[in-house]
Parts: structure tokens; C-alpha cells; sequence
């Protein structure tokens, strides 16, 4: 991280990052700022910090049994803020910038800035008074009219060394409500990236699956990173247990991923209706006491009902269902010539989700739950 500038965010990720937040952070990621994100919450959510991101987070439990520690390291500055933080009732996010402040003098952070002026604030003013570090804050809105603590809200308002707002409005209403110095109190609007933002012209492949061992995600990973190719992207619905955005990071292909988490149905249907490939690489997988397989994903039926192409693997019973595209199970190398291939071959998709919905059709519709009812009545 050496010679690299750092840059410290206090957020609360609650349902992940917000998105204006988050394209902040990555234009700051882009010139070469290394990240540290400190969080009053965290939630997984449409958008989450980067593997490459330094995030931290506090236990309540544990950052109060800690308290003893940074008391003893320096008793009368600890007395001092405690003391205040009371007579504030500031004493949580007092707790709270302890915790961080170890870490922020560790690295060597000079500047911590806050989105929204509540407890993310609060805990950045507390952060000041410990480390002496400079101090700015991105107040939006609702903290102008409802906020939980006006005393200690103009106070933090007070000491940090710049107030950023995203309309004049707000900055009126700060300096004449609030008593903010109007020379560092400035507008400075939320932006939009004029081709990020734009519609995604690229082929969508979406994998649907929770992020289980045998569902393959890391040879799709593997299996992009072979692509040397920029006309595709992959959407990937699902959670779990797994690091994927990490195995994406990691293997240079994040760009080439985007993670919508666990959707309903609805917003599932709209994926399959505009998805161009479905791609699902599962595999038998070693587990304690045996070995762990699919039975026939139901999110193949799904996608073939939605009459598209779909490359998988010859898994279990999956050939039962599909017809093509098959690869062998555990082979990226296989699974990214098939991926290729079939993105070279946009004239054959419309024939291919045609076969594949009348096959669902025929074979995989509410009929067996007919059979399932004759069995049920017995």
C-alpha cells in the first residue's frame, strides 16, 4: 500500500452500499486511492465493498470489553471525550470511534469522511477528537429534518473541517439554520459516469444458483478468465457461503461480473426474458462423509422454458432435461469453448431456446404434478 494516497469512509451497510456511494468509491479506487471502509452496519445488498477494499466493522460486545485497553493507553484523553460524549449522549458512537481509532492511526489515515450526517457523523467527529484527523462529512437529506441527535449533530457540524452538500438548498439551509461557516460548507453535487451508466450493449450469460460447491461457480470464473474477450458480461444471481466476487477479483475478471444477490421470481423472470445465454457448470463435489451432486436444476427447466440456450454440464441427471449444450463437469477449459462458441453463433439461439421450451414443455410441465396428486390422494 505504500506511496498509495488513503482515504477512510464511514458507512453504514445496512443493505449493502448505496450506489452513488459506491461509484464514488470506485473513482477513487480508479485514481489510485487505497480504501478504508468503517461501518456502523453491515448487510450483504445489491452493491457490497470490493475484496480489495479494507472494511471493518465493531461488535458491541467486544468493542465495550475493549474499553479498559484504550482507557489505560491514554486515561485523561479518554476521560476527556467520555465525559463530553455523556453530557452529549454520544457515549455508543464514542465506544464505537475507539475501536476504529487504533486503526486509522495504524495506517496512517489523515482524512475520514462520512456519508450522512447521523451516526456515521457522530462516530467521525469522536474520530477527530481521538486521532486529530481531518474531518468531512456528505450531508444529503433526511439528517437535515429528522435526526436522532441535534445536539451533537451542529457540534460534529462544527468541527469538521469541510461540509459537503448535494444541492443549494441544503447549503442555505445549513448555513442559516445551522450555523455552518459558509467557506467550508460546499456544493459539490452527486454524479452520474456517462458510460458506465449507459445500457449494457454486451451479450448477458446469466448463472442462477446459490454459491454451493457443486453448482461450479469457480470454473465459470476460471472459464471467463480464458475468454480474452470484452462482448459479454455475466449476471449472477444468488448468495451463499462461497467467496465468488472474490474468485472474480482475483482472477483479473470482476469487470466481466455483475452480482444481483438472491431476486424473486419477478425480477428473476425479467433476467431470463433478457439474457441472451444461461450457463449453470455443476458438478459432483467431495464432501465429509461422501460426495455432494444436483438433481435437475430447476433453473435450467426455468431458462428453457424462457427459450433460451443453455450450455451445462453432463451431470447426473441433467441430460435428461438438456440436449445441448453439454461439457464435461469440472472443466473450465471445455466450458469456456462452449461459452465461445456459442457467443459466435448468435443465429443459432433462436432454434436452440425454441428446443429447448418445447422440451420443457413436453416433458417438464404441471403434468407431473398430476402424477405427483394421483400419488398424494392415495
Amino acid at each position: 500500500m505504500s506511496g498509495k494516497k488513503k482515504i477512510g469512509y464511514i458507512l453504514g451497510l445496512d443493505i449493502g452500499i448505496h450506489r452513488f456511494i459506491l461509484r464514488e468509491l470506485e473513482e477513487l479506487e480508479r485514481r489510485d486511492y487505497t480504501i478504508f471502509i468503517f461501518t456502523t452496519k453491515i448487510n450483504p445488498g445489491v452493491y457490497n465493498p470490493k475484496p480489495s477494499w479494507n472494511t471493518y466493522t465493531f461488535h458491541r460486545w467486544g468493542s465495550i470489553l475493549k474499553q479498559p485497553w484504550y482507557f489505560i493507553k491514554s486515561p485523561i484523553r479518554y476521560l476527556r471525550i467520555l465525559i463530553q460524549s455523556l453530557s452529549d449522549w454520544g457515549t455508543l458512537w464514542f465506544l464505537i470511534a475507539n475501536e476504529y481509532a487504533g486503526i486509522v492511526s495504524r495506517e496512517g489515515l489523515h482524512h475520514i469522511h462520512c456519508h450522512f450526517g447521523d451516526a456515521k457523523l457522530f462516530i467521525g467527529y469522536y474520530l477527530k477528537l481521538l486521532t486529530g484527523c481531518r474531518l468531512s462529512v456528505t450531508i444529503h437529506a433526511h439528517e437535515l429534518y429528522r435526526n436522532r441527535n441535534w445536539k451533537l449533530f451542529r457540534k460534529a457540524l462544527g468541527r469538521a473541517d469541510d461540509i459537503i452538500t448535494v444541492s443549494d438548498h441544503n447549503r442555505q439551509l445549513l448555513i442559516t439554520k445551522f450555523g455552518t461557516e459558509p467557506e467550508k460548507t460546499h456544493l459539490i453535487r452527486l454524479f452520474v459516469d456517462p458510460t458506465a451508466d449507459l445500457p449494457d450493449t454486451k451479450r448477458k450469460i446469466l448463472v442462477v444458483g446459490s454459491f454451493e460447491e457443486r453448482k461450479g461457480y469457480d470454473d465459470l470464473v476460471k472459464a471467463v478468465s480464458f475468454l480474452k474477450r470484452d462482448d459479454f458480461v455475466v449476471w449472477v444471481c444468488g448468495e451463499g457461503h462461497l467467496p465468488v466476487r472474490g474468485w472474480a477479483e482475483q482472477a483479473g475478471v470482476a469487470d466481466k461480473f455483475r452480482f444481483f444477490g438472491k431476486l424473486h421470481k419477478d425480477l428473476l423472470n425479467v433476467l431470463y426474458s433478457q439474457c441472451d445465454i444461461f450457463v449453470l457448470p455443476s458438478k459432483t463435489v467431495s464432501v465429509k462423509g461422501g460426495t455432494d451432486c444436483e438433481g435437475i436444476p430447476v433453473v435450467l427447466m426455468e431458462a428453457m422454458l424462457a427459450a433460451k440456450p443453455v450450455i451445462t454440464t453432463r451431470h447426473v441427471g441433467i441430460p435428461e432435461l438438456v440436449e445441448k449444450v453439454l461439457v464435461p463437469e469440472a472443466s473450465p477449459e471445455e466450458l469456456a469453448k462452449a461459452i465461445g462458441k456459442t457467443l459466435d453463433s448468435p443465429s443459432s439461439w433462436k432454434g436452440m431456446g425454441e428446443r429447448n421450451r418445447q422440451i420443457v414443455l413436453q416433458n417438464f410441465s404441471k403434468k407431473n404434478f398430476d402424477e405427483l396428486e394421483r400419488i398424494l390422494r392415495k
